[in-house]
């Protein structure tokens, strides 16, 4: 019987030397050379349970509550003014859409309220992130805005730059960031944060010596919160008396309640003019007033005839929306005999509002075109 031969374990020849095979329980970490101390987990690297920070909510942000259906006016604060600074505020205001719907008296309250600063060069009104105070009208001089958004990383491999090194394009502030619009003479700035509740949005900073007229949030939002709720109100009251709208609900109404824009109109002044082209439907709101259609006789004379009374609920200006043609008729607010009669006031809606929000009732406005008094 042969002898067993003992088998001695492999090797390997690595650069000439003889390696014996390694087990993968008794070798070392190969990774243990790329760590600068022990690669060991410490108690801190393993997961824990969530911590209550993590599942806490963040702190909103929302303005003082207005009670809307008080019938209790709260006295407002009155700076006096001079005629010729009411001129010039109510001027600066023309064009904002913010007094846009404001009566007579509110706007008087609104202009009474509002308070006449004086502003520094380099001086800042508002600071980005702020919560907002005020509300600003510039009478005089140059503002800038900026945003600033977060900083960029630095580059890879480098030193992280200094603010003056990451703000040196045209158009940069080195503290408020990119410029993203001027306020001049007639503009105005601060709304959205006075009326939503909101952080500043940008920094303002003044660039020349101005004037600027500025309201306070409190004030603001009691006057202009207010007069929109008191608006909505009546015109979904006003809207729910309204025959064509009656298959509408009141969501719907609503909507078309936020989009009228209120105007009036004086003795024998036209709303619309027959031959021109039309962008805007209207109600009757109060008021009343007369449709006619001119044509030229056989001696080239121009005769103007009455084809329609209208009053309050009735509507007008839809043909010229349906069909893209002119106006197919005047309509003009009637001259009054009895000065306690109300005056012509008109609730307008664009062209795009009407297509969106009346796009339902096109049939029935159709089916009573061959009548209307366009």
């Amino acid at each position: 019987m042969s002898t067993p031969v003992s088998m001695s374990p492999p090797t390997f020849r690595l650069d000439g030397a003889n390696m014996p095979p390694s087990s993968p329980t008794d070798a070392p970490n190969p990774f243990a050379s790329f760590a600068n101390g022990s690669i060991s987990p410490s108690p801190g690297d393993y997961l824990h349970p969530p911590s209550s920070t993590i599942f806490a909510r963040r702190t909103s942000v929302s303005a003082e509550s207005i009670p809307m259906d008080s019938d209790v006016d709260e006295l407002l604060p009155v700076f006096p003014k001079t005629l010729e600074q009411l001129r010039r505020i109510r001027a600066s205001i023309s064009k904002n859409f913010i007094f846009r719907d404001l009566d007579e008296e509110q706007e008087l309250g609104a202009l009474n309220a509002m308070q006449e600063v004086e502003v520094r060069p380099n001086e800042v009104v508002i600071r980005q992130g702020d919560v907002g105070e005020y509300f600003y009208i510039v009478e005089k001089g140059l503002l800038h805005c900026y945003i600033r958004s977060d900083p960029l990383p630095p580059a890879f491999g480098g030193p992280p730059s200094s603010s003056s090194e990451k703000f040196l394009a045209p158009g940069y502030h080195p503290e408020f960031g990119k410029k993203v619009a001027e306020c001049k003479e007639g503009s105005s700035f601060g709304e959205l944060a006075l009326m939503y509740g909101h952080p500043r949005a940008a920094t303002v900073l003044a660039i020349e010596p101005c004037t600027l007229w500025s309201l306070d949030r409190i004030t603001f939002r009691t006057i202009i919160l207010k007069a929109a709720h008191r608006r909505r109100t009546m015109y979904e009251q006003f809207l729910s008396s309204v025959p064509l709208l009656t298959s509408l609900g009141p969501e719907e109404r609503s909507k078309i309640a936020d989009a009228l824009v209120s105007k009036a109109y004086g003795d024998g002044e036209a709303v619309v003019k027959q031959g021109e082209m039309g962008d805007t439907f209207f109600f009757i709101e109060d008021g009343e007033a007369i449709v006619t259609k001119s044509y030229t006789d056989e001696n080239g004379q121009l005769r103007e005839f009455k084809v329609g009374h209208l009053r309050k609920g009735d509507y007008f200006g839809e043909l010229s929306l349906l069909r893209l043609e002119p106006r197919a008729a005047t309509v003009s607010a009637i001259n009054r005999t009895d000065p306690a009669q109300s005056k012509l006031k008109v609730a307008a809606l664009d062209a795009h509002a009407f297509t969106r929000l009346l796009g339902p009732l096109r049939e029935i406005m159709e089916r009573n075109a061959d009548q209307a008094y366009e």
